[in-house]
């Protein structure tokens, strides 16, 4: 019977012993560590960002190339190109226009931009051009441009009427940061933006 209760016993030690030397081996999980990670890996910090959206044929299309942009306010057309049916802010055709360059990313910095969990390093200037309302909407705050684009609303701007390249109208959405005034420096990046120069080579306004 002694026999029996040795073995017994060193068998239930190296059990113990080998539950001991698994757990040590098998790393710990924290939740609140891989939540933090998962966060962190769809937030996306970008620098000083331009972005251009033109409606067009009930269609976003969205550039953060000023080229690319200009080419189609003049002609509508564009090279490469990818589409999400149904993807817009609204529900309609979303269109990321793209540099050769980015043709063969998964995915480009216009797209990122609009993401949910972005922030700015730098500054932003966002313009929106309606048609319809043959006008501009400048932007100095992505969060505002991003509410536009979802809702079509904008409160608080001055209008610049027939500043534009062709006679369009200039919305420039205002801001508290800057007292609710229009920006001389925004004005400038509209204007050279769209090639608007007076006599001296200098950009109007």
């Amino acid at each position: 019977m002694k026999k029996h209760y040795t073995i017994a016993i060193i068998y239930l030690v190296s059990l113990v012993s080998g539950c001991v030397s698994s757990t040590k081996n098998t790393p710990k999980t924290d939740p609140m560590l891989t939540k933090i990670e998962s966060t962190h890996a769809i937030t996306v910090s970008l620098k000083d960002q331009q972005l251009f959206v033109v409606y067009h044929q009930n269609q976003t299309f969205v550039f953060n190339n000023v080229q690319l942009y200009n080419r189609f306010l003049s002609d509508q057309k564009t090279t490469y190109r990818r589409t999400f049916i149904g993807g817009g802010p609204r529900g309609n055709t979303i269109i990321y226009v793209l540099t050769q360059s980015d043709k063969d990313k998964k995915q480009n910095t216009a797209k990122k931009i609009l993401g949910d969990n972005v922030s700015l390093l730098g500054k932003f200037y966002g313009e929106v051009y309606q048609p319809k309302e043959n006008r501009f909407y400048i932007f100095t705050k992505l969060n505002r441009f991003k509410t536009y684009l979802k809702t079509g609303n904008q409160h608080g701007y001055f209008l610049d009427k027939h500043a534009g390249p062709n006679q369009e109208d200039v919305a420039y959405i205002l801001e508290k940061s800057n007292g609710y005034q229009r920006s001389a420096t925004i004005t400038s990046t509209f204007n050279t933006i769209h090639g608007i120069y007076n006599k001296t080579n200098k950009p109007v306004r």
